[in-house]
């Protein structure tokens, strides 16, 4: 309950009323005198009154931070995969075309598929995934069409994270994979683009070890340090 009474400090910037007086009646009520038992009984009732007043308020923040969220986990996706494409140029052909028992198969590969499920993932959540298939390495047979098929969806993306709500983080989109259809919430299919990327980006980087190169941290707090005051909102 302490931490409900912390959420709603914060939520608010401020102690709202009636606060004050029962974060002093949980303090005094740690003892087990029958003073402390009363007190803690009317903080517990006056805790309850006072969060019933702004259960509206806490939800649309709660649900608002939940787009920020989705929205600078995309930000930190493209900054990411950007990094890794720019280590990619570094490698010649049979460097990025080499076979590793790994994932996809090689850092090309990888390349593709990772753009690929942005491709499909934006349609799934826009309902136009039907018939959409991952893109092969004949529609992307160089880094080059791979970056240019990224800018195309990315503006897919950058159209739908900037009409993104709360409301339509729950609606409840479909994919269908292998004969199977998938059923998940709008707000879930967003956060796997980014977190897809992350398990595959750990591939890529030990593919590069593996030929005694690295990639650049591409980690989360690594773009938030370097980020943290021009978040995408």
């Amino acid at each position: 309950m302490r931490l409900c009474i912390e959420m709603v400090d914060q939520a608010f910037g401020a102690t709202p009323p009636g606060i004050s007086f029962v974060t002093n009646a949980f303090h005094r009520s740690r003892s087990s005198t029958p003073a402390a038992v009363t007190s803690y009984a009317l903080w517990w009732q006056q805790t309850h009154r006072t969060l019933m007043r702004y259960p509206a308020f806490m939800q649309n923040t709660i649900e608002s931070k939940s787009v920020a969220t989705i929205r600078d986990a995309h930000q930190w996706l493209r900054w990411m995969t950007n990094r890794t494409l720019t280590a990619a140029r570094t490698l010649d052909q049979s460097e990025l075309h080499r076979a590793f028992p790994i994932g996809i198969g090689s850092v090309f590969e990888t390349m593709v598929h990772l753009c690929g499920a942005e491709f499909i993932w934006v349609r799934v959540v826009t309902n136009r995934a039907d018939g959409i298939t991952m893109p092969t390495t004949v529609q992307c047979p160089d880094l080059d069409a791979v970056e240019r098929l990224w800018k195309e969806t990315r503006l897919e993306w950058d159209a739908f994270l900037h009409a993104l709500t709360p409301e339509a983080c729950e609606r409840i989109v479909q994919r269908t994979r292998d004969g199977r259809t998938y059923s998940q919430r709008v707000s879930d299919a967003c956060m796997q683009v980014p977190t897809h990327a992350l398990y595959h980006n750990a591939q890529i980087s030990f593919m590069f070890r593996s030929m005694g190169k690295s990639l650049p941290d591409s980690s989360w707090i690594a773009w938030a340090r370097e980020h943290c005051c021009s978040p995408m909102r």
